[in-house]
């Protein structure tokens, strides 16, 4: 099992620090699936680099994994029944019958894990947020008004034991005519610490604060990268031109562009995805030919470095604007990136540390013909790809950056 604190380099530069921050943080995230990369990695790289800070996940949980165990030497898991299916919301069959029970069941492990807290308060509650998952719940039961209302409270924090700070990972109010932006803004404007990804999400929620009347502190802390763990080694010249992508599919994500992508593959072009389970994936997907497309399934998080060192480029067909590790952290190795246009798309910057594509197949498929014809372009990109992520990226400073923000609160 991965350990949060092996790293005697870690322990020996933590021991210079001038003041350790001896304090327990609750990280409460309903789906914590630390090898999946995603918030399960933000919150494991917070761990391994803050060894002075005592740890405590709170999640639901999981078939095949116990209630209660220790992450690493600074960390606990706490999950809580009943256990946590994923259902999946394209069978319309399998909507009906599971929506109710699954809303209710949410319900029911998030009274106990506010129990737990009221019985074990911490000195920060470290929040992650309501994932899309439990909003469609909501929003598949009719989404009521007084429903939400009455959901939003159970994460209120006047009704938490202990200081509150919330991380937002996503926002779906950057999506236009999101059915979920009703529930996010409701959620999120209870809180007054946040801390957000991006520049284009600080702006954001600083008006939307602004607007409702609403005093709150705004931290603009990226996602963290570990530049010793992602890193380039050599690599060996390939006929073909590879190309990567890895993550969840749904339409968040681009489902319908990396499948138009795929199935107009060039010749020469071989494809290597990396996703969260073999069960979720679309059929069409699973149709591909084996001879240019390689898929796996979910692989260990320390495993990605290899993965992403074994390939070209990777492409990233994300719709929404966010600053996803598959962006970061490939770059960290010197690969480059194509890139879906959103409006917000630093690190990647056209023509220089990767290529910014419209989100429409056919431009991927002609920037990716472009690069196979002209290796060249990826080694020019792939020279500003690492610097740029360390000077902007770098899990140290962002941990550092962290700190501050849990001694303030809890100090």
């Amino acid at each position: 099992m991965w350990r949060a604190c092996s790293d005697e380099g870690l322990r020996a530069a933590f021991s210079e620090m001038e003041v350790p921050l001896h304090m327990r943080v609750t990280h409460w995230n309903m789906r914590f699936f630390p090898l999946m990369g995603g918030i399960g990695t933000y919150i494991s790289s917070l761990i391994r680099n803050m060894p002075d800070v005592e740890f405590d996940i709170v999640t639901n949980a999981i078939r095949g994994s116990p209630l209660s165990e220790r992450f690493a030497d600074n960390a606990t898991i706490s999950r809580f029944p009943p256990y946590d299916p994923v259902i999946s919301f394209w069978n319309r069959w399998g909507r009906k019958a599971l929506v109710p029970p699954a809303a209710a069941a949410e319900n029911l492990r998030t009274l106990r894990q506010k129990r737990y807290l009221r019985a074990n308060p911490p000195d920060l509650i470290h929040f992650h947020d309501i994932d899309t998952y439990t909003v469609e719940v909501l929003r598949l039961l009719g989404s009521p008004r007084r429903l939400i209302e009455q959901y939003a409270r159970m994460y209120h924090p006047d009704a938490l034991p202990a200081p509150t700070l919330l991380t937002k990972h996503f926002d779906t109010m950057l999506i236009p005519n999101s059915v979920w932006a009703p529930w996010e803004r409701l959620f999120t404007l209870q809180y007054r610490n946040i801390i957000v990804l991006t520049k284009a999400r600080e702006d954001f929620w600083k008006r939307e604060f602004r607007e409702a009347g609403v005093d709150s502190r705004i931290w603009l802390i990226p996602n963290g990268v570990d530049m010793d763990m992602f890193r380039p080694t050599e690599r060996s010249p390939s006929r073909d031109l590879r190309i990567g992508y890895a993550g969840r599919l749904d339409k968040l994500k681009g489902e319908q562009l990396l499948e138009g992508i795929l199935k107009g593959l060039p010749e020469g072009v071989v494809f290597h995805g990396v996703f969260p389970g073999e069960e979720r994936l679309p059929s069409w997907l699973s149709g591909l030919p084996k001879e240019t497309c390689k898929l796996d399934f979910d692989i260990p998080y320390e495993r990605m470095p290899d993965f992403y060192r074994s390939v070209d480029v990777m492409v990233n067909t994300t719709v929404i604007r966010s600053t996803d590790r598959t962006i970061t952290e490939p770059m960290a190795c010197g690969i480059p990136v194509i890139k879906a246009m959103t409006g917000d798309d630093f690190p990647v910057v056209d023509g220089e540390t990767g290529l910014l594509v419209p989100p429409v197949s056919q431009e991927f498929t002609r920037a990716i013909t472009r690069v196979k014809q002209d290796r060249g372009i990826l080694d020019s990109l792939s020279k500003r790809t690492r610097k740029v992520i360390l000077d902007n990226f770098d899990a140290k400073n962002v941990t550092a950056r962290v700190r501050e923000v849990y001694a303030g609160l809890a100090g």
